[in-house]
């Protein structure tokens, strides 16, 4: 009814997946034993979003600073930054995380330290 070939392809699949299942369970007691915090930032809100006044996007002139905006996010830093300059033109882009997740946060650009665009992802 079933080839050898079939049977092999079956029995490889069994152990593959037992092997798998077997493996996992080292990773239930490790996520048990872990002693990280979670970083909560309850700054990062929509109304400190909304607070963000956005610039000309060539200039940056009229936007938020970027101390002002790290003001707005409790003073911490952000998450991830990057940063590079074009044409004597300094650009930053920061983001700042509700918690260590990053499924909630807020990425504002800059142009010469001040903003010019804004997103959130997450946030209510």
């Amino acid at each position: 009814m079933f080839s050898k070939t079939s049977k092999h392809v079956a029995c490889l699949f069994t152990l593959f997946v037992v092997v798998s299942l077997l493996g996992c369970q080292h990773l239930k007691n490790t996520v048990m034993e872990t002693d990280e915090t979670l970083v909560y930032n309850e700054s990062v809100t929509i109304e400190n979003l909304e607070r963000i006044k956005l610039g000309n996007s060539e200039t940056g002139e009229g936007g938020s600073t970027y101390d002002e905006v790290m003001k707005m996010m409790g003073g911490q830093h952000p998450a991830d930054r990057s940063e590079h300059e074009e044409n004597g033109t300094s650009i930053i882009e920061a983001k700042w995380q509700r918690d260590d997740l990053g499924f909630k946060f807020i990425t504002v650009t800059f142009v010469n330290e001040k903003a010019i665009g804004k997103f959130q992802k997450g946030l209510k």
